[in-house]
């Protein structure tokens, strides 16, 4: 990641396209910088290629076991742990041959059918995504060190003890019951007549605790602020996050989607503004107005944060839209915004991408950099930020939020 200098410049992005593949520089662009990007033609490619797979497991597997390929192709089961089943060659060589889209990156991993049983280092861990590129016919081959043990373990919690439970809300809204976490800052009783911003985090499982967070990956976005109070970095601000309860399709999404259906973004709001919100500002010291009010989130939560600030600016001031899922519903969003017609909101608005999160690596980059320039040529005063290598997961977004946090709440000339 790349820190763009502030000011009033004219800021590129410097791109070269390599088939469908993306290398790039990635920058920061400032609240109010004016963006230019390379123009790039891309053809939207079919052309598959064949990929021979072949894994060597360790000896002596459970009886009855096969060996599974799944990964982020449909080619290989769409991240289903039980994939594509690999045929047996001869002592541990297992191998299965597929056709991959040409040109686009592929992550996989080896299972046993199930994630209980899914490849590990030597050290019994959890490994990275292994990954794949096929610009030619080839044949992949690797090595499993170890499996998973088969035994489904409930997380241990990690949230802290001052992180406290307000309850569920949204039964009536939503039809559905969220749990609300909220962390306060440390100083906070301490100074009995000081009011403090509020930040809504979506996707509220993953934000304080790893025995609720996908994959055992929380953000630990109670910690971050913590530290980077005490670095003087930020002024201190609440979190309140929110719960999806496994509706993120119906409730994060601002229109139906033809295969995905959807579209009841504006439950999310209701419950946020209507029956959290007063709740929050009943118990806890919240300062008013839009400017001291943001919502964050990713990939679905992304494009809700995004939609709800659009679509109640008066309310949500402070925008952060982390991987946003612009795909949506054919990319309603970007024709939305753009025929937009109405003068620009006194919002703040972050937009980020990491270049790994897509097989097709240069299409959400490119999403979200027209969105950026769409919000820019409007007036919006709009921040983006192209994360080099990173992925579309909980641990990219881990990373970059305390940059996130520093934009909305920093000390940093043209942050506030």
């Amino acid at each position: 990641m790349v820190a763009a200098p502030y000011g009033t410049c004219t800021l590129s992005l410097l791109l070269t396209c390599l088939d469908d593949a993306l290398i790039y520089e990635g920058a920061l662009l400032p609240i109010g910088v004016v963006m230019t990007q390379t123009t790039l033609a891309v053809k939207k490619r079919t052309e598959t290629v064949p990929v021979r797979f072949e894994v060597e497991v360790p000896e002596n597997l459970p009886p009855g076991s096969r060996v599974w390929l799944t990964g982020s192709s449909s080619a290989l089961g769409s991240w289903k742990s039980a994939g594509v089943r690999m045929e047996h060659v001869a002592g541990t060589l297992w191998v299965r041959e597929v056709r991959l889209r040409k040109n686009a990156l592929v992550f996989f991993k080896a299972t046993l059918g199930s994630w209980e049983w899914v490849e590990q280092n030597p050290k019994g861990e959890e490994i990275n995504d292994r990954e794949v590129i096929a610009r030619e016919p080839m044949t992949v081959h690797f090595k499993v060190d170890r499996w998973a043990d088969g035994k489904h373990r409930e997380a241990l919690s990690t949230r802290d003890p001052h992180v406290m439970d307000l309850g569920v809300f949204g039964k009536k809204t939503t039809g559905f019951e969220h749990k609300v976490l909220v962390h306060l800052p440390p100083n906070y009783s301490e100074i009995e007549d000081h009011h403090y911003p509020i930040v809504y985090m979506l996707d509220g499982e993953n934000i304080f605790d790893c025995a609720t967070a996908f994959m055992g990956n929380a953000w630990d976005a109670d910690q971050i602020h913590d530290k980077l109070l005490e670095e003087k970095k930020i002024r201190p601000f609440i979190i309140a996050a929110v719960y999806h309860v496994n509706q993120r399709d119906d409730l994060y999404t601002p229109t139906k989607d033809p295969m995905f259906g959807g579209g009841n973004l504006e439950k999310t709001a209701r419950l946020v503004m209507k029956e959290i919100d007063p709740v929050l500002r009943e118990r806890f010291r919240v300062e008013e107005g839009p400017e001291a009010t943001g919502v964050i989130g990713s990939s679905l939560g992304g494009l809700a944060a995004f939609h709800l600030g659009w679509s109640h600016p008066e309310y949500f001031g402070i925008v952060g839209a982390m991987s946003p899922s612009l795909w949506w519903s054919d990319h309603w969003t970007l024709k939305m915004v753009k025929r937009d017609k109405s003068p620009p909101m006194n919002q703040r608005i972050w937009l980020d991408m990491g270049t790994h999160e897509s097989e097709m690596l240069i299409h959400p980059v490119r999403e979200v950099m027209d969105l950026a320039d769409i919000l820019a040529e409007k007036g919006c005063n709009v921040a983006l930020e192209i994360d080099e290598n990173a992925r579309h997961n909980e641990a990219a977004w881990k990373k970059r939020l305390p940059i996130v946090f520093q934009w909305m709440f920093g000390d940093k000339p043209g942050r506030k």
